[in-house]
């Protein structure tokens, strides 16, 4: 086996001890590397990470974390050259709620915090938009930084609503981020897309739906040609039968415009809102189903 180099810098600066943290050796590794050279700890790599930067990007247990943490806690308040807090990079990269909550508690100013990249955004917005996104984790954050719900992230202008509904964010997720912030329901995103819109075109179930369109009904008139435009040529299945039905409950009027421009479903839509109204609906609109 090699002698080890502990003070040996590499090509981007990095030190044996940065190595082992970017890696997947041990926390006994780690932990050797820094009896051999104690200060490494305290030394960024060119693009500013630091070993604690090193465990949370990659990946490293709790354990790994709460340990260099404690060795040199002004870490966690340090910024890596793309602008990452590591309370940042265990939001976006799929850390356990341990993680992510004993990180906030030893720094809890970081939630507030933007990232200082192209893309940008609080730590909500990173965490939505992440492939890792978790409804335990964004429940946490929402809950604990509510104001972040009314936050555009600057690249595409997207609220937290929009990106959660984006993912496969569940409906009681949803429910919590707006009944915290419910006027997000009526504010589009860079493309003017509401939040309804996002929940249709993601394919949300129709609790979601139901909930948004029950939520901000005027919000959905908005936008009722995209939203119809959605659904397909003939209404097959129960979500889209029921969406349906809440437009026509709350908006009556629609029955006497014109919707031939959508073919079959200007049809159905003719007859649920002529027949919404009954607890027991008459069988031509179910007929009209088949």
């Amino acid at each position: 086996m090699a002698r080890e180099r502990p003070f040996q810098n590499c090509k981007y600066g990095e030190l044996p001890i940065h190595i082992a943290c970017f890696g997947s050796c041990s926390l006994q590794r780690i932990q050797k590397l820094l009896r051999l050279n104690p200060k490494s700890i305290r030394v960024p790599t060119e693009t500013s990470w630091l070993p604690l930067h090193a465990v949370v990007a990659s990946g490293h247990s709790f354990e790994t974390i709460k340990f260099l943490y404690e060795e040199y806690p002004d870490a966690i308040r340090m910024r890596s050259r793309g602008g990452y807090l590591p309370f940042h990079s265990a939001v976006a990269n799929g850390h356990s709620f341990e993680t992510i909550k004993f990180l906030y508690e030893e720094y809890p100013d970081a939630i507030r915090v933007p990232v200082l990249s192209k893309q940008g955004g609080f730590p909500i917005h990173i965490l939505s938009l992440s492939e890792w996104s978790k409804d335990p984790i964004i429940q946490f954050l929402v809950k604990a930084d509510p104001a972040a719900l009314k936050e555009k992230e600057p690249e595409k202008g997207n609220l937290p609503i929009h990106l959660a509904l984006k993912g496969h964010t569940s409906y009681e997720t949803i429910q919590l981020m707006t009944d915290l912030y419910e006027n997000s329901l009526k504010i589009g995103n860079g493309e003017g897309d509401l939040p309804l819109y996002v929940a249709l075109n993601n394919g949300h179930c129709a609790k979601t739906v139901e909930w948004l369109v029950q939520k901000t009904p005027h919000s959905c008139v908005k936008q009722l040609r995209l939203v119809l435009c959605l659904f397909p040529n003939r209404i097959n299945n129960d979500i889209n039968f029921s969406i349906l039905c809440l437009l026509a409950r709350d908006f009556p009027f629609l029955a006497e415009n014109d919707l031939g421009r959508y073919g079959e479903l200007g049809l159905l839509l003719h007859i649920v809102c002529r027949n919404v109204a009954s607890e027991s609906p008459s069988s031509q609109w179910k007929d009209a189903l088949q």
